[in-house]
């Protein structure tokens, strides 16, 4: 059985990735990037990865609006109970996104219901998680929140037919490594490269 066919998201030719696409996230921003990279690189595949239910940044980060596009707090990695992620307060799907998914011939994955190591979650809720924003998003591709997932990701994801989106099969993250359209896959969370730091990862 060869995975990179059968249950994994692996298609031919240079993929940039957007995580964490959400109603926090600035749709000018996001459309300024992918412009950039579409006309330096016009071959490239974009995915983009919505997460349904964040939470309410400016509430968190009132002082900081560079942390406001995030779909979480950072502060809550430092905590030791998931659960503290099941705690949102927006839910939605972007009404912009199917211009922009039209515009620069997107292709959506879902990230998860809510933004949780998906490991840390039984089998019962990784599926509502998985099928329930995928459905929303109207989609059949699964990116796992912090690229974790496990046995019950995988199984789940097959029954499904949803593609998965596993770090293992060579994703590189952009805030550690250049960008180059050489046929590896890229990914990239806006909030992480706050104004125009963000059009210098191209």
């Amino acid at each position: 059985m060869d995975l990179r066919t059968l249950d994994t998201y692996f298609p031919e030719g240079t993929v940039l990735r957007v995580d964490d696409v959400s109603v926090n996230l600035d749709p000018q921003r996001l459309h300024k990037f992918l412009q950039v990279a579409k006309s330096k690189y016009p071959l490239i595949q974009i995915l983009l990865a919505v997460s349904p239910m964040v939470f309410n940044m400016p509430k968190w980060e009132p002082k900081n609006q560079d942390k406001h596009e995030r779909v979480f707090p950072a502060i809550l990695n430092a905590k030791s109970d998931h659960r503290v992620y099941f705690e949102i307060e927006k839910i939605g799907i972007p009404d912009w996104l199917e211009g922009i998914v039209s515009e620069f011939d997107c292709t959506l994955a879902t990230h998860g219901l809510i933004h949780v190591d998906h490991r840390l979650l039984s089998r019962d809720l990784q599926e509502m998680s998985i099928i329930t924003s995928a459905s929303l998003a109207n989609t059949k591709i699964f990116v796992p929140p912090f690229n974790k997932y496990n046995s019950d990701t995988v199984s789940i994801c097959k029954e499904q037919n949803i593609k998965l989106v596993r770090w293992e099969d060579g994703w590189t993250h952009l805030g550690f490594h250049s960008f180059q359209d050489n046929g590896n896959k890229y990914y990239v969370h806006l909030h992480d490269h706050p104004g125009e730091k963000l059009i210098s990862l191209l």
